[in-house]
C-alpha cells in the first residue's frame, strides 16, 4: 500500500504513522506504481489490483493521515506517472502516449487532449509551468531513447518541436522540471543531465 510519514520532526526525526491500503470490492491500491501529490490530492498510478491500472485519487486536506477516496482516471492504458499542475492532470498513459486531463471535479475527471505518436511507451511527462510545453520521456528505443518537448498550442500532433540526448544509443529514465531547468535520469552511466 502506501506508507504515510510524517515530516514535521525534520531535520531530526520522522514518523511512521501507517501502511494505508484502500479496497473497493476486488480492487486495491496494494500494489501501486508511482505517487503524485498535489493541492491537497494524493494520485497513485499504475495499481496493479485497481484494473486497468490507471489513477486512483485521494482527499488529503483535511487529514493526510486517513486518505478519502474521491475517484479515478482510466484511459485504458496501464498509467505510470502523472503530474498535476493547476487543473490539468499530465498522464504518462505507457502505450497511449500522454494525456491531458481536466481534473477540477475530481470525481469526474475528463480527458481534454491526447499526445499519440508510434512507439510510444511512455514513461513519464512533465509540463513547463507555463502549461505551454510538456516534456516527455519513453523507456524503449520504439519511439526513440532522448526527451521529446512537445507544444500543446499545436496540437493535435504526432511530431514533437524538439528533442533532447546525451546519446542517441543510451535510453532516459525521468524528466522533472523546475525553474528554468529540465532535470533528466539517464541509464548506462549518464546519470544526471540539467538543461536550459
Amino acid at each position: 500500500g502506501v506508507q504515510i510519514i510524517d515530516l514535521s520532526g525534520l531535520p531530526t526525526s520522522v514518523r511512521h504513522v501507517r501502511n494505508f491500503n484502500y479496497t473497493s470490492g476486488s480492487k486495491n491500491i496494494l500494489r501501486s506504481h508511482t505517487i503524485d501529490i498535489a493541492d491537497g490530492f494524493m494520485y497513485l498510478n499504475g495499481c496493479a489490483n485497481w484494473p486497468p491500472g490507471g489513477t486512483v485519487i485521494f482527499d488529503l486536506r483535511n487529514n493526510p493521515e486517513n486518505p478519502q477516496y474521491v475517484g479515478e482516471y482510466q484511459t485504458g492504458q496501464w498509467v505510470h506517472d502523472c503530474y498535476v499542475l493547476r487543473d490539468t492532470m499530465y498522464v504518462a498513459g505507457w502505450n497511449g502516449g500522454v494525456y491531458l486531463a481536466d481534473v477540477r471535479n475530481k470525481a469526474s475527471i475528463r480527458t481534454v487532449g491526447r499526445i499519440a505518436y508510434s512507439g510510444a511507451a511512455t514513461h513519464n511527462v512533465w509540463p513547463t509551468q507555463d502549461g505551454r510545453y510538456v516534456l516527455k520521456t519513453d523507456e524503449n528505443s520504439r519511439a526513440g531513447d532522448d526527451v521529446k518537448v512537445w507544444d500543446l498550442a499545436a496540437q493535435p500532433s504526432t511530431t514533437p518541436v524538439a528533442r533532447f540526448t546525451v546519446n542517441p544509443t543510451v535510453t532516459v529514465h525521468n524528466v522533472f522540471i523546475r525553474g528554468n531547468y529540465a532535470y533528466t535520469s539517464w541509464f548506462n552511466g549518464y546519470g544526471l543531465q540539467i538543461w536550459n
